[in-house]
């Protein structure tokens, strides 16, 4: 991936998203959906993000639209980074805080490994001790929030 604006380049230059360039960019994004009749709602815990739009422009349009925006504004990558880093913050082996966390959310056997977490997410054949989708929902859930920092989950 690479920068599209001075802004972003910026914002990425040392490795590290500050609040202000996470605020700049939200700024940037909000403001490029609006010229296209997009409402942006927000972004929720882990970086996924919600918007509004006419029945008119249709969803196709609407997805586009915020597809362009993503990259406009830099939030693909600054937004990106961000949630990684809030998320992760020690920045610890994510196969290890996944694997933990999966065994937390008691969808995989205790000593379920980081080793073996990195070859089930290939082929996402994790060997779930629930159904498959709460264990396919608990791994969505890591994902955002490994180590319960971002208050999606609870230790």
């Amino acid at each position: 991936m690479s920068a599209t604006s001075d802004f972003e380049r910026s914002a990425l230059n040392d490795g590290f998203v500050s609040e202000q360039e996470y605020a700049e960019m939200t700024d940037r994004f909000d403001g490029c959906l609006a010229d296209a009749g997009v409402t942006f709602e927000g972004f929720r815990d882990g970086g996924e993000f919600d918007f509004t739009f006419p029945e008119s422009l249709g969803a196709t349009r609407a997805h586009d639209v915020a597809d362009a925006c993503s990259r406009s504004s830099g939030e693909v990558s600054i937004g990106m980074i961000y949630s990684f880093v809030t998320r992760n913050p020690e920045h610890r082996d994510e196969n290890a805080i996944m694997s933990e966390c999966l065994v937390e959310e008691a969808v995989v056997e205790p000593g379920y490994s980081a080793a073996a977490y990195a070859s089930d997410i290939v082929d996402e054949t994790y060997p779930f001790s629930t159904n498959h989708e709460a264990g396919m929902t608990a791994v969505r859930l890591c994902e955002s929030d490994p180590l319960a920092l971002v208050g999606l989950r609870q230790r």
